[in-house]
């Protein structure tokens, strides 16, 4: 049993190392924040477009409130492989979020 939780250990430490050091292609990202973003239920990811150069990404587009804003701007800075972040995101007439 001591083994086998040591063993569990070792695995995340090391599956924690790769993916940090592992290098994301600009598409990737995208995709990756494009998915975190549409599942925010505040945002409609249609109304913010997302463009990334060499890791860093710059949002634009229009949401409902400051506090959409703000969730759009944390969600972006937590994509593994962000290497800069432009946000040009304003608050105002943004679409509501569609129903599923």
């Amino acid at each position: 049993m001591r083994i086998l939780k040591k063993l569990q250990r070792c695995a995340v430490t090391i599956h924690r190392f790769t993916w940090r050091n592992k290098m994301r292609t600009d598409a990737e990202l995208k995709a990756d924040l494009m998915e975190r973003l549409d599942a925010i239920p505040a945002v409609n990811a249609c109304d913010i477009e997302i463009s990334v150069d060499n890791g860093m990404v710059t949002l634009s587009g229009q949401v409902d409130t400051h506090q959409t804003r703000f969730q759009v701007e944390r969600t972006a800075r937590r994509v593994a492989g962000v290497r800069g972040l432009e946000v040009r995101v304003r608050p105002g007439q943004g679409s509501p979020k569609r129903p599923h």
